[in-house]
């Protein structure tokens, strides 16, 4: 993992470790030292252990698919010891998919058949040894930088801006709409934070959340929710995180995180006008501009 390790202190790419983790290893341990230099990410709630939570909530973008993960790598009559280890493995596979990871890494070579299980589903999570993650990594690199040296990306990566849209990097900034350029989403960097401020609309065209900064966000639609996690530069209302989604109903129509460089992420945006059309989308890498401005604004 060490060359991994590199490529992520120069914030090309961000390790990641699941809540899962915590309920696996001695809290006072090198290991458990180690695992608090990455952003945990959550999942649905689980239970197990008289008890003990092996899973908690976080800030996810897909659904769970735990019980096809349980039901299609491990026997189903598995009592004791190895219950329970296949329990956390699924559950460390399953918060890695809903918190949209490329890549799931380990040595358990059992586990590399999730792959094949959820691409069936749609899902495009390569499960690959240490070796394996860090070819794929380098290819992507190089196929974006034009090389994989560490001192060129890590000069490349410093070059960027802190909010990065899609594959597109910028400074403080709003989609607007009409010729009063009416902000439907800003995000302002001010005093070390991000503020999101804003107004989400459903299919129709109706507010369905309100974002506000240093105030209570509104969630008017009755399938809306905002999922929020870890602390971080992300101020939504008046509480910071590291990350953030709204959805309405299963949909995530904004999803923004914060990496350890300070780096802020929208992984997800569909924004849509008081028509219910949208004008503006963000899914993963790609930035989609149709009916809005996108307008710089001064830090």
């Amino acid at each position: 993992m060490n060359d991994l390790q590199r490529y992520h202190d120069i914030g090309a790419v961000e390790l990641i470790v699941t809540s899962t983790l915590s309920a696996e290893i001695d809290p006072d341990s090198l290991q458990a030292d180690k695992a608090r230099q990455y952003q945990r990410v959550g999942g649905d709630v689980f239970f197990l252990d008289g008890g003990r939570a092996n899973a908690v909530p976080g800030a996810p973008l897909r659904p769970s698919r735990f019980d096809q993960l349980r039901s299609g790598l491990f026997d189903a009559h598995l009592k004791g010891r190895p219950l329970t280890r296949a329990i956390r493995d699924c559950l460390h596979l399953d918060q890695a998919q809903m918190n949209l990871a490329d890549i799931f890494v380990t040595n358990d070579k059992k586990l590399h058949d999730a792959s094949a299980l959820l691409r069936s589903d749609g899902i495009a999570l390569t499960v690959a040894s240490p070796e394996k993650a860090l070819q794929i990594v380098k290819e992507h690199i190089a196929k974006t930088v034009g090389t994989d040296d560490p001192h060129t990306v890590a000069s490349h990566t410093s070059s960027l801006g802190p909010v990065i849209l899609g594959s597109t990097t910028i400074g403080s900034c709003a989609f607007c709409v009409g010729q009063e350029a009416h902000r439907l989403l800003t995000l302002k960097i001010a005093n070390g934070r991000l503020e999101l401020e804003g107004t989400l609309r459903d299919e129709a065209g109706a507010p369905a959340v309100i974002l506000r900064p240093t105030a209570h966000t509104e969630v008017l639609h009755p399938r809306a929710a905002i999922r929020a996690s870890g602390r971080g530069p992300l101020l939504v209302g008046r509480e910071p995180y590291s990350a953030v989604v709204v959805l309405i109903g299963e949909c995530p129509v904004l999803a923004v995180r914060t990496t350890h460089t300070l780096r802020v992420v929208v992984f997800v945006m569909n924004l849509r006008d008081e028509f219910g059309r949208s004008v503006a989308s963000i899914e993963r890498e790609m930035l989609t501009v149709t009916g809005a401005g996108l307008h710089l604004l001064g830090s």
